[in-house]
């Protein structure tokens, strides 16, 4: 299972997308780099960082750029 995470930069940016788990730990950095305006797709594998998979249930992600900061909800279904 996997989840696509869709996100635009108005202008060129810094950019944290991270992912979470219900108790705020942090599982998985998905991107961690100064982009360029456009549009971007960033899909997780519900692994952590290391590789290893994590259990069905509810996860968040941040999506950080500069001056922004969003966090959404997702389920993780194996």
């Amino acid at each position: 299972a996997s989840t696509v995470i869709d996100y635009q930069l108005p202008t060129d940016s810094r950019v944290d997308l991270t992912v979470f788990n219900a108790m705020g730990q942090q599982v998985a950095v998905l991107v961690q780099s100064r982009q360029r305006a456009g549009s971007y797709r960033a899909t997780w594998d519900g692994n952590t960082a290391n590789g290893q998979p994590l259990p069905s249930g509810l996860y968040f992600y941040r999506l950080k750029t500069d001056g922004f900061s969003r966090t959404q909800k997702m389920i993780l279904a194996k």
